[in-house]
């Protein structure tokens, strides 16, 4: 495992890194910091694909950076944190980090460090302990948004596993049906 502690420096580095440790760790710096490439790729294990993503793939080979989007806002802090951060981008609502692709180069950790400081010094009560957990999302969605240029993956086509299927989406699955005893039979295999 990758010690991350060098890439983060104030007074919230060391109980930052003892809570991002196996949880945010990986999208938000593993994958900028240990990858090779210039374009980073982020799928979540329990991404499903019934057709081939041309528009990902079109993305992929211009290094366009996108995101797909959320129906919900889950965001730890809002654009008021940001400019108070003295940061002058807004982050883009509903971003969900179950699929995205960055530029590696555009992994700001000067500018993460500077965004927990400022949510910390702006609820010193909660410091890290009530987090909604959705402070990787926050953050990376923060990296997404203030990139210069970028694709948000439209949400009647990328759609995350807690929505529910639209229509648009049932056109793309498979047609597969089974009767009760073929379903039966499958379940006891």
């Amino acid at each position: 495992r990758a010690d991350h502690r060098h890439l983060l420096a104030g007074r919230v580095r060391d109980e930052l890194v003892r809570i991002l440790a196996g949880r945010l760790v990986k999208k938000l710096f593993d994958f900028p910091s240990l990858s090779e490439e210039p374009f980073v790729i982020g799928l979540d294990s329990d991404i499903l694909f019934f057709r081939q993503p041309r528009e990902i793939l079109e993305c992929v080979n211009a290094a366009t950076p996108f995101m797909s989007s959320d129906y919900q806002e889950a965001y730890e802090f809002d654009n008021a944190l940001i400019r108070r951060a003295g940061y002058d981008f807004a982050l883009i609502r509903r971003l969900n980090t179950g699929l995205f692709g960055l530029r590696r180069a555009e992994f700001d950790f000067g500018m993460v460090e500077t965004l927990l400081q400022s949510y910390v010094d702006a609820t010193p009560a909660r410091r890290f302990q009530y987090w909604r957990g959705w402070l990787e999302q926050t953050l990376l969605a923060c990296v997404f948004s203030k990139s210069s240029e970028g694709r948000v993956l439209e949400l009647s086509r990328y759609q995350i596993s807690s929505m529910l299927i639209c229509d648009a989406t049932r056109e793309m699955m498979p047609s597969t049906r089974f009767t009760a005893s073929e379903s039966r039979s499958l379940v006891r295999k």
